[in-house]
């Protein structure tokens, strides 16, 4: 096979995920709080949490009655919207867990309700627990990449090599059919590989011929046009680029 030359050409690296994932910016709202409900909770899920989090409300004294942690609570006592499928259980004698069926969607904001009434049926004048988070986003946490030789004899002939890493797991069939290398208007193959924590991607390129004038690729990311998404871009230089501001959902 022709080594791709690479000449005075730019070289990219473009990730285009998912047009459905919008951004949404809004802070989570500041809920106060009756006092005797101040009084029983300590701690209830607020602000960011990620993905694949329980939502946990923490007692001030032991709450439980009886034998039931870790057993399912059969009674609706939260609420949630957009609502969300999931079941009820004890972590221990102060901690109420809702653990959802799947993971949440990325950047959704959610409002919470925990009916205490229900949940002490002996104190019915409690008011609900309502409270509010948000879900984190998938980032690009760092991006590096370089030229490698294909033969240390032979300089002309290298391939383009890196690593992405995500703070979320990442489907590596995602990252496959989203990413692309261009090389000016010409898209070259890439190899894509994930390591076992599905964070951290590797990946390498066709083999190319470097021109005497092409000097090393940095690589820093940017945002694509399609509003929550990334573009990973490779342009004449060197080094690398490390940040979270770059969403990939």
């Amino acid at each position: 096979m022709t080594p791709n030359r690479i000449g005075r050409g730019t070289l990219f690296l473009i990730g285009m995920l998912m047009a459905g994932c919008a951004s949404k910016r809004n802070e989570t709202e500041t809920i106060s709080y009756p006092r005797e409900t101040a009084r029983l909770v300590s701690h209830v899920t607020s602000d960011l949490i990620r993905a694949g989090d329980d939502i946990r409300v923490r007692f001030v004294s032991p709450a439980m009655s009886g034998n039931q942690r870790g057993e399912r609570l059969e009674k609706a006592v939260f609420s949630f919207a957009p609502r969300i499928e999931g079941t009820v259980r004890w972590a221990d004698r102060r901690t109420l867990l809702f653990q959802p069926n799947a993971p949440l969607p990325f950047r959704q904001h959610y409002r919470g309700t925990l009916d205490l009434a229900a949940l002490f049926p002996k104190r019915s004048n409690l008011q609900p627990l309502l409270f509010a988070f948000r879900v984190a986003g998938r980032e690009i946490v760092s991006l590096n990449a370089d030229f490698e030789l294909i033969e240390k004899d032979d300089p002309r002939r290298v391939v383009y090599t890196g690593r992405v890493v995500f703070s979320e797991k990442t489907p590596l069939e995602q990252v496959r059919q989203a990413a692309r290398l261009l090389l000016g208007r010409e898209r070259l193959s890439v190899a894509w590989r994930l390591d076992a924590e599905g964070r951290t991607f590797s990946f390498v390129s066709d083999s190319m011929e470097r021109g005497r004038e092409q000097k090393k690729p940095p690589v820093h990311a940017q945002k694509g046009s399609t509003g929550d998404i990334a573009g990973l871009q490779a342009v004449r230089g060197s080094g690398s680029h490390n940040g979270n501001e770059n969403r990939w959902c």
